[in-house]
Protein backbone atom coordinates (compact mmCIF):
# COMPACT_ATOMS: atom_id res chain seq x y z
CA UNK A 1 0.00 0.00 0.00
CA UNK A 2 1.25 3.90 -0.63
CA UNK A 3 0.72 5.45 2.38
CA UNK A 4 1.07 8.67 0.42
CA UNK A 5 -1.24 8.18 -2.19
CA UNK A 6 -3.88 6.75 0.69
CA UNK A 7 -3.33 9.94 2.71
CA UNK A 8 -3.73 12.25 -0.65
CA UNK A 9 -7.26 10.37 -1.43
CA UNK A 10 -8.45 10.84 1.97
CA UNK A 11 -7.75 14.58 2.75
CA UNK A 12 -8.96 15.50 -0.70
CA UNK A 13 -12.45 13.60 -0.58
CA UNK A 14 -10.96 12.45 -4.13
CA UNK A 15 -13.59 10.24 -6.06
CA UNK A 16 -11.15 7.75 -8.58
CA UNK A 17 -13.11 6.09 -11.17
CA UNK A 18 -12.27 3.89 -14.08
CA UNK A 19 -13.29 1.37 -16.21
CA UNK A 20 -12.61 -1.24 -19.08
CA UNK A 21 -14.15 -2.90 -22.22
CA UNK A 22 -16.74 -0.24 -22.97
CA UNK A 23 -16.89 2.95 -25.14
CA UNK A 24 -16.06 5.82 -23.79
CA UNK A 25 -14.14 4.27 -20.71
CA UNK A 26 -11.32 6.77 -19.61
CA UNK A 27 -7.76 5.82 -20.30
CA UNK A 28 -5.06 5.76 -17.31
CA UNK A 29 -4.04 8.79 -18.38
CA UNK A 30 -7.85 10.19 -18.13
CA UNK A 31 -7.91 8.93 -14.53
CA UNK A 32 -4.58 10.24 -13.62
CA UNK A 33 -5.66 13.51 -14.73
CA UNK A 34 -9.02 13.70 -13.40
CA UNK A 35 -7.39 12.82 -9.58
CA UNK A 36 -4.66 15.66 -10.25
CA UNK A 37 -7.75 18.07 -10.78
CA UNK A 38 -8.68 17.43 -7.62
CA UNK A 39 -5.64 18.17 -5.96
CA UNK A 40 -4.57 15.06 -5.28
CA UNK A 41 -0.55 15.20 -5.58
CA UNK A 42 0.78 12.00 -7.09
CA UNK A 43 4.13 10.30 -8.02
CA UNK A 44 5.46 10.66 -11.56
CA UNK A 45 5.18 7.06 -13.10
CA UNK A 46 3.67 5.68 -16.15
CA UNK A 47 -0.51 6.23 -16.23
CA UNK A 48 -0.83 2.81 -16.34
CA UNK A 49 1.13 1.49 -13.04
CA UNK A 50 -0.14 4.49 -11.17
CA UNK A 51 -3.47 3.63 -12.25
CA UNK A 52 -2.75 -0.06 -10.68
CA UNK A 53 -0.91 1.40 -7.84
CA UNK A 54 -4.00 3.41 -6.62
CA UNK A 55 -6.32 0.50 -7.12
CA UNK A 56 -3.87 -1.82 -4.97
CA UNK A 57 -3.75 1.00 -2.37
CA UNK A 58 -7.42 1.58 -2.15
CA UNK A 59 -8.42 -2.07 -1.93
CA UNK A 60 -5.49 -2.87 0.48
CA UNK A 61 -6.69 0.07 2.96
CA UNK A 62 -10.52 -1.34 2.95
CA UNK A 63 -8.89 -4.82 4.06
CA UNK A 64 -6.59 -3.17 6.36
CA UNK A 65 -8.30 -0.28 8.05
CA UNK A 66 -12.20 -0.59 7.36
CA UNK A 67 -15.34 -2.56 8.23
CA UNK A 68 -18.33 -2.87 5.63
CA UNK A 69 -21.38 -0.88 6.93
CA UNK A 70 -24.06 -1.29 4.08
CA UNK A 71 -23.83 -3.25 0.89
CA UNK A 72 -26.20 -4.22 -1.95
CA UNK A 73 -25.11 -6.20 -4.36
CA UNK A 74 -26.48 -8.02 -7.62
CA UNK A 75 -25.14 -10.88 -9.70
CA UNK A 76 -25.79 -13.93 -11.71
CA UNK A 77 -26.16 -17.68 -10.44
CA UNK A 78 -22.47 -18.14 -11.52
CA UNK A 79 -21.26 -14.73 -10.14
CA UNK A 80 -19.84 -14.24 -13.22
CA UNK A 81 -21.75 -10.47 -13.72
CA UNK A 82 -21.64 -9.18 -10.02
CA UNK A 83 -22.17 -5.24 -9.54
CA UNK A 84 -22.94 -3.44 -6.70
CA UNK A 85 -22.32 -0.53 -3.78
CA UNK A 86 -20.41 -0.43 -0.55
CA UNK A 87 -20.23 1.91 2.36
CA UNK A 88 -17.31 1.49 4.21
CA UNK A 89 -15.99 3.05 7.77
CA UNK A 90 -12.58 3.39 8.18
CA UNK A 91 -10.06 4.14 10.96
CA UNK A 92 -6.51 4.70 9.86
CA UNK A 93 -3.75 5.65 12.74
CA UNK A 94 -2.55 8.54 11.18
CA UNK A 95 -5.04 9.49 8.84
CA UNK A 96 -8.13 9.29 11.60
CA UNK A 97 -11.44 8.74 10.71
CA UNK A 98 -12.83 8.35 6.87
CA UNK A 99 -15.41 6.75 4.69
CA UNK A 100 -15.14 4.98 1.59
CA UNK A 101 -18.45 4.41 -0.66
CA UNK A 102 -17.39 2.15 -3.39
CA UNK A 103 -19.34 1.33 -6.66
CA UNK A 104 -18.30 -1.93 -8.74
CA UNK A 105 -19.49 -3.72 -11.54
CA UNK A 106 -17.56 -6.94 -13.25
CA UNK A 107 -18.83 -9.01 -16.41
CA UNK A 108 -16.29 -11.80 -16.69
CA UNK A 109 -17.89 -12.77 -20.20
CA UNK A 110 -17.37 -9.76 -21.49
CA UNK A 111 -14.23 -8.33 -19.86
CA UNK A 112 -16.38 -5.43 -18.98
CA UNK A 113 -15.68 -3.05 -15.47
CA UNK A 114 -16.58 -0.25 -13.47
CA UNK A 115 -14.29 1.22 -10.39
CA UNK A 116 -15.32 4.01 -8.14
CA UNK A 117 -14.31 5.14 -5.24
CA UNK A 118 -15.28 8.00 -3.53
CA UNK A 119 -13.38 9.31 0.09
CA UNK A 120 -15.17 11.63 2.80
CA UNK A 121 -14.71 12.64 5.77
CA UNK A 122 -18.28 13.25 6.81
CA UNK A 123 -20.50 10.06 7.72
CA UNK A 124 -23.63 11.87 6.60
CA UNK A 125 -22.11 12.68 2.94
CA UNK A 126 -21.15 8.96 2.39
CA UNK A 127 -24.98 7.55 3.80
CA UNK A 128 -26.05 10.40 0.47
CA UNK A 129 -23.52 8.53 -1.69
CA UNK A 130 -24.28 5.28 -0.93
CA UNK A 131 -28.37 5.75 -1.01
CA UNK A 132 -27.85 7.60 -4.22
CA UNK A 133 -26.25 4.35 -5.42
CA UNK A 134 -29.34 2.00 -3.66
CA UNK A 135 -31.83 4.47 -5.41
CA UNK A 136 -30.17 3.94 -9.05
CA UNK A 137 -30.79 0.41 -8.90
CA UNK A 138 -34.15 0.68 -7.80
CA UNK A 139 -34.77 3.14 -11.11
CA UNK A 140 -32.54 0.51 -12.89
CA UNK A 141 -35.40 -2.02 -12.25
CA UNK A 142 -38.04 0.49 -12.06
CA UNK A 143 -38.85 -1.19 -8.33
CA UNK A 144 -40.34 1.10 -5.38
CA UNK A 145 -38.35 -1.08 -2.39
CA UNK A 146 -35.42 -3.78 -1.88
CA UNK A 147 -38.26 -5.94 -1.64
CA UNK A 148 -39.97 -5.63 -4.79
CA UNK A 149 -36.18 -5.47 -6.47
CA UNK A 150 -35.63 -8.58 -5.34
CA UNK A 151 -38.99 -9.89 -6.75
CA UNK A 152 -38.09 -8.54 -9.97
CA UNK A 153 -34.70 -9.64 -10.08
CA UNK A 154 -35.44 -13.46 -9.25
CA UNK A 155 -38.06 -13.26 -12.48
CA UNK A 156 -34.47 -12.19 -14.44
CA UNK A 157 -32.58 -15.47 -12.60
CA UNK A 158 -30.40 -12.48 -10.82
CA UNK A 159 -30.20 -12.56 -7.03
CA UNK A 160 -29.50 -9.65 -4.52
CA UNK A 161 -27.99 -9.69 -0.90
CA UNK A 162 -27.84 -6.06 1.17
CA UNK A 163 -27.66 -4.65 4.13
CA UNK A 164 -28.98 -1.10 4.37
Amino acid sequence: MDERILEELVEHQAEFSTGIGYPGAPTPSDVIRDLREQGVELPEMPPDELEERIIYTIEDALDTFCKLKKFIEISDSTREHVEGAYLYSCRHPKLGRFFVVLDESKDAITGKSNYRAKFYRNEGDALRDFSESVESYLDQYDAETLEELERILEEKGLSIEYSV
